[in-house]
Parts: structure tokens; C-alpha cells; sequence
């Protein structure tokens, strides 16, 4: 079942001015694959079939732009933890925490630029 009040989930990187372009071209025809590791904490409770859904999507944008990417489902509790041995591995610069609220979470959550 499909939480009504979830909201969409936005990503943006910031990257150094020009480097997009700049980038994108020294990646082009190379070798490097970088392996993006996704954190996901579902506190929205979306639908585990919506969520494997977007998952694959968002893998597929990612492949295109050269990247690959592993997801990790974390718990939602500390008690949980060692349920999710992926969660427990310290952070690296390729990881991403992505944390699902609904709507009225995120009215809740702080703002920061």
C-alpha cells in the first residue's frame, strides 16, 4: 500500500563550476565506472514494488551517465542495526543517504542550504 502523503525525492550534487562539461568528457570512452552506494531509509513506508521500481530507474539514469549502483536498505531504528550490515559500514565519499519522508515529515525537517 501506497503511503498518500509521500512526497518525490529530489538529489542534486553539487559539482565545481564547469565540471559537469569537463568531466563529462574525460569519462567518455574511459575506463572509470564509479560505484555509487545508495542508503536508503524508508521512513515514508513506500511500497517495497514502488520502491524496487524507482530503485531500477534511478539505476538505469545512473548506468547511462557512466555510474553504477549498489542500494542498501537500512533500518529505521538503532535497535535495528545489525539487521543491515550494509548500514553499518562506514561512510565513503561515493555514498548517498537517502531518506524517503512523507509529507508530513518533511514539514517537520529542518531546511539547510
Amino acid at each position: 500500500m501506497v503511503q498518500r502523503d509521500a512526497v518525490p525525492v529530489r538529489a542534486a550534487w553539487k559539482t565545481p563550476r564547469g565540471c559537469a562539461r569537463r568531466c563529462a568528457r574525460y569519462l567518455v570512452g574511459s575506463e572509470i565506472q564509479p560505484t555509487l552506494t545508495l542508503r536508503v531509509y524508508n521512513y515514508a513506508h513506500l511500497d517495497p514494488g514502488l520502491l524496487t521500481s524507482a530503485e531500477k530507474l534511478a539505476t538505469s539514469i545512473l548506468k547511462r551517465a557512466g555510474a553504477e549502483a549498489v542500494w542498501v536498505e537500512c533500518p529505521l531504528s538503532s535497535a535495528a542495526y545489525e539487521r543491515y550490515p550494509g548500514c553499518e559500514e562506514g561512510m565513503q565519499t561515493t555514498d548517498f543517504v537517502i531518506r524517503l519522508l512523507s509529507a508530513s515529515m518533511s514539514s517537520k525537517a529542518p531546511v539547510s542550504n
